[in-house]
């Protein structure tokens, strides 16, 4: 038997309080060693009152989170992979039924094989680019609302498991609608059409699916943004850029996972995953069902219940990057009076929601705690940053018209090249990118004792001055992890750019290199925005509630840029291409790290 002090406050403690530890004296327990790596998914601790099993909770919880989300996002990637084909599918058919039809059943198309070679291939290309963008600007604008919807009503009042649930089952529900869409207009004559309804309905539906799915968080709205606020949940301070890199890196390499199922395993087998062959249960639409009803089902199993983990009692945060400048003679900020929600009107309610969801928009303005204090630029800058990296992301597509255009490259040498990439950063962002955090923490808070040391100054308690310059260690670690993602990334594509310029196949594949390391750059920069928002020390009831709907607002960024970036990418490659420079995109989207970079840096001026 040993005594065990508790330490409630120290580094270890997660973000916001996630241990609500007893006060006063530590509790008597078995004297037992156990190593951290112990500590695994499978080994459960015997001590249900230690922080073992705390810490073995939390992990287990991260384990769970990352790997359901892995599993969303195959079906995603499976989605995406047939999506174009069956838009063009369905454009063809519309080439050579241009009248409604009275209902029967289509015959089939004229002639056998790839359907571009039956019909104006400069026709079907236009109407498959139109419907395309009609598909992505629409769903993403209705997200955008969603986004709102998310931050200030659903993540603030409802329980992570109901959230999780909702949003998986509503997927659930909108592919299962959408492999219903009539839309079997075959080209071979051995397998006759057997669609009765009118390729332009087919089309009008499946436009119409995916808005109403924007509208309630499906498919790519609430999960990501859900997976990202559960991680925070158990993640302790010094860890967000490391769950936030894992949460990104589920992405990519779910969609890795579904390139190998597709064009590895399935040809294994001798079945055709193809759009014109979709009626048994290895075709594309039911694929896609299968996954997202067996994410459901683990969803609804194994989610776990993160919220009441996070305490909700407030405590100051102000330190030297606060805005407040000062942790002495600071006023302490006035809470809210909760009222009644039978003491006003509705109207006057949901005036106030309405009020309360518009002023999500205040972070993109410098904040005042006070009329005499300091305004604070840092998170402005940093939103700022965050918007010209979501930028960054959307230049894939241009590479992949570079590499069939200018490369020759076919379909399989551009999922090879995107396997490479995609999984390469997904990987590096899942098991490198964390232990490099960790090490610069360790440097960081080294060099702030060494600092604090030769200044033997001591000027706060001291359990304040651990919990100041404890923030003050996070933020200063997530901003040099930006700080060099965001580099290999302004390298990466000036590589990519400079290969482009000369048609080197090899420069292309080696420019993958920079942007391995380059894979923190997003997640870190996310980290930091956090990391500010909280120094800010903002007045709320419940923190977590205020911390869950910064990050829906930030997501809100992330989805406003997905619409408009591909649009700004592709005026900037087509005007290239026009005057034969086509590796100008690479160099724009080197540009936009270089500003991301700078913004970054110039939060410096303002400590």
């Amino acid at each position: 038997m040993t005594r065990r002090p508790s330490n409630p406050q120290d580094e270890t403690t997660p973000l916001l309080n996630y241990h609500n530890a007893t006060e006063g004296e530590g509790r008597w327990s078995l004297a037992r060693r156990r190593s951290s790596a112990f500590l695994s998914f499978l080994s459960e601790p015997e001590d249900k009152d230690g922080d073992e099993y705390l810490q073995w909770q939390r992990k287990r919880a991260l384990i769970f989170i990352l790997v359901l989300n892995t599993l969303y996002f195959v079906g995603i990637g499976i989605w995406n992979s047939f999506a174009v084909e069956l838009i063009q599918t369905l454009a063809c058919a519309e080439y050579y039924y241009p009248v409604q039809s009275d209902g029967s059943v289509f015959p089939t198309l004229p002639a056998a094989g790839d359907p571009s070679d039956l019909c104006s291939v400069a026709w079907v290309d236009k109407r498959t680019n139109e419907v395309s963008t009609y598909l992505d600007t629409f769903s993403s604008l209705t997200s955008c609302i969603m986004s709102l919807v998310l931050a200030k009503g659903v993540l603030p009042h409802f329980r992570r498991r109901t959230i999780g649930i909702a949003s998986v089952g509503f997927t659930l529900v909108l592919y299962i609608l959408a492999a219903s869409i009539p839309s079997h207009y075959s080209f071979d004559p051995a397998v006759p059409s057997t669609s009765t309804l009118h390729p332009t309905a087919s089309l009008n539906l499946l436009l119409a699916l995916f808005v109403v799915g924007g509208l309630v968080g499906a498919p790519q709205t609430a999960v990501p943004l859900l997976a990202q606020v559960m991680a925070l949940d158990v993640c302790k301070e010094d860890e967000k850029t490391s769950a936030f890199a894992q949460v990104y890196a589920t992405q990519t390499i779910g969609m890795g996972i579904s390139s190998v199922l597709l064009r590895l395993i399935l040809p294994a087998f001798d079945l055709n995953f193809s759009i014109l062959y979709h009626t048994g249960p290895f075709s594309p639409f039911w694929m896609v069902v299968i996954n997202f009803a067996i994410a459901f089902v683990l969803v609804v199993l194994f989610l776990p219940e993160t919220k009441h983990l996070a305490s909700a009692a407030p405590r100051s945060r102000r330190s030297s990057i606060s805005s407040e400048g000062s942790l002495i003679d600071s006023p302490e900020p006035s809470r809210a009076t909760p009222t009644s929600p039978h003491s006003e009107s509705w109207k006057t309610a949901s005036l106030q929601s309405v009020k309360d969801t518009l002023s999500l928009f205040g972070y993109l303005l410098p904040y005042q705690p006070f009329p005499e204090a300091k305004k604070d630029y840092k998170l402005p800058l940093i939103l700022c940053a965050i918007i010209t990296c979501d930028t960054i992301t959307m230049i894939w597509s241009n590479l992949v018209v570079f590499c069939s255009t200018h490369l020759h490259f076919g379909p399989k040498e551009v999922s090879t090249l995107l396997g490479v990439l995609g999984a390469s950063k997904g990987l590096f962002a899942m098991f490198c990118l964390p232990p490099i955090v960790k090490l610069v923490h360790r440097v960081v808070k080294r060099r702030m004792r060494q600092e604090a040391l030769a200044a033997s100054v001591e000027s706060l308690p001291d359990a304040t001055t651990r919990l100041v310059k404890r923030e003050e260690s996070v933020i200063k670690t997530d901003g040099i992890v930006a700080t060099g993602s965001l580099m290999c990334d302004c390298l990466g594509f000036i590589a990519m750019g400079i290969a482009a310029s000369h048609l080197s196949v090899a420069g292309i594949y080696g420019s993958t290199f920079f942007l391995l390391f380059a894979s923190g750059a997003l997640p870190s920069v996310q980290a930091l925005s956090v990391d500010y928002f909280l120094a800010q020390d903002r007045p709320t009831e419940d923190p977590v509630a205020a911390r869950d709907a910064f990050l829906g607002f930030v997501n809100l960024l992330a989805t406003v840029m997905q619409t408009t970036g591909p649009l700004i990418n592709n005026v900037i490659y087509g005007w290239s291409i026009d005057h034969a420079f086509p590796a100008l995109t690479f160099f724009w989207t080197a540009t936009l790290s270089f500003i991301s970079l700078t913004f970054v840096n110039s939060v410096g001026f303002f400590s």
